[in-house]
């Protein structure tokens, strides 16, 4: 059995988490404005892709890149909103 590496885990949480304050408001209190989500959302954008690139399992890699994908959604939202509105 295959196992999946704990930067995928902790990138997977870190999308959570980005996602949870992005679209909810029930993480406000931590998170009052927005750039240190954003911030925090790079990181796991960086970990997501350093590991799709050092990855030799293809499981690893599945899962890394579903993990960028869950990065990259409320990432790419919020600079969509951010320049559409100006």
């Amino acid at each position: 059995m295959k196992k999946i590496d704990l930067i995928n885990i902790i990138g997977m949480l870190i999308g959570i988490l980005v996602n949870i304050v992005i679209f909810t408001d029930w993480l406000w209190m931590l998170f009052s404005n927005l750039v240190p989500v954003l911030i925090i959302g790079i990181c796991g954008i960086i970990l997501s892709i350093l590991e799709l690139f050092e990855s030799r399992n293809t499981m690893n890699r599945r899962v890394a890149c579903i993990v960028l994908i869950v990065n990259l959604l409320p990432m790419a939202y919020f600079t969509f909103l951010y320049f559409a509105l100006g």
